[in-house]
């Protein structure tokens, strides 16, 4: 059987990015820092906040987390599981932006 070339499914950026997180305050203190501004939510059954970014990047706060001491399956235990386990901003000075994350905003 022979395949036809086709042009691929268009597609013209980013719609969002979404994350689970335990914590809602705290994650969107470390978003604001990265200069995000949370402009919706918790809205929706499985609540989600919604953050803008002036660059356009749009993040989903997932905000269906179990607490902080539970492993992220994706990244803290032996077996590796399908996923997604990290996006990357691209940051002027990151050892920078990894102090002041580090100053203003606490474990936990």
């Amino acid at each position: 059987m022979t395949k036809t070339q086709t042009a691929p499914i268009p597609v013209s950026g980013l719609a969002h990015i979404g994350i689970r997180v335990h914590g809602l305050e705290r994650s969107v203190r470390f978003c604001a820092l990265l200069g995000f501004t949370k402009t919706a939510g918790p809205i929706g059954p499985e609540p989600i906040a919604i953050l803008d970014h002036p660059s356009g990047v749009e993040l989903n706060l997932v905000l269906n987390a179990p607490n902080a001491n539970e492993p992220n399956i994706l990244m803290d235990i032996p077996e590796k599981h399908p996923g997604i386990t990290h996006f990357a901003l691209l940051c002027p000075d990151i050892m920078a932006a990894k102090e002041r994350a580090a100053d203003e905003i606490p474990e936990g």
